[in-house]
């Protein structure tokens, strides 16, 4: 990824590049505090929710239920975008969105793939990445900290300059997004919970017949 910072770095006494011998999975799991690395997880945050994004809507179409594949299609690229923009609160509504998937998933006997081993650690790193981020972004130095958003690019769009434009008045789109999409999991979670109880084999009533005494 290409990075483009900002001078005042050097004023506060900030390094202003990641370290060449900047480890992918490490920044990933345990970045450190440092505002690049935060930057960089925040973009692969919203990535990996893009992908995550138009997955599930191809397979909810597939399943043939295309209003469920619009819904996760919103709730997962709104939430990216909030996590781009360091959201603690998308952060942690995306990640246990998907987390209550793949346990429901498990519940109903279907044990889940390493994609979801994967997606599924990737959302809970993105927590911690956030939290580093909205930390820095609190004390009120984000202008001179962050790297400079670039817009040469349609990925550079995509991932620098849509999320920042929409979400100070989109985050409210996601909350509601997730609302309905947390009711509609609890309803059809409950539904499916009371289906497979109701399937069970129900215990045999076993009938004895006491004989008349002979006589």
């Amino acid at each position: 990824m290409r990075f483009c910072y900002n001078r005042r770095m050097s004023t506060l006494g900030l390094h202003g590049s990641p370290p060449k011998d900047e480890n992918f999975f490490k920044r990933m799991f345990w970045p450190a505090n440092q505002p690049y690395e935060a930057d960089a997880l925040g973009q692969q945050g919203l990535w990996v929710c893009i992908a995550v994004a138009l997955l599930s809507a191809v397979f909810a179409v597939i399943q043939g239920h295309p209003l469920l594949a619009l819904l996760l299609l919103a709730f997962y690229w709104t939430g990216g975008m909030g996590i781009r923009e360091h959201s603690m609160a998308a952060a942690v509504i995306v990640a246990a969105g998907y987390l209550g998937s793949v346990v429901m998933a498990v519940l109903l006997g279907a044990l889940p793939g390493v994609l979801d081993v994967i997606v599924s650690a990737l959302l809970l790193a993105n927590i911690r990445g956030t939290y580093i981020a909205s930390s820095w972004k609190r004390r009120g130095v984000e202008p001179g900290v962050f790297p400079d958003r670039l817009n040469s690019t349609f990925t550079d769009r995509l991932i620098d300059q849509w999320p920042a434009r929409f979400w100070p008045g989109g985050k409210f789109l996601f909350f509601t997004i997730a609302a309905v999409y947390g009711f509609l999991f609890v309803m059809g979670a409950i539904g499916t919970m009371r289906l497979r109880a109701g399937q069970r084999p129900q215990p045999k009533e076993i009938q004895l017949q006491v004989a008349p005494p002979s006589r």
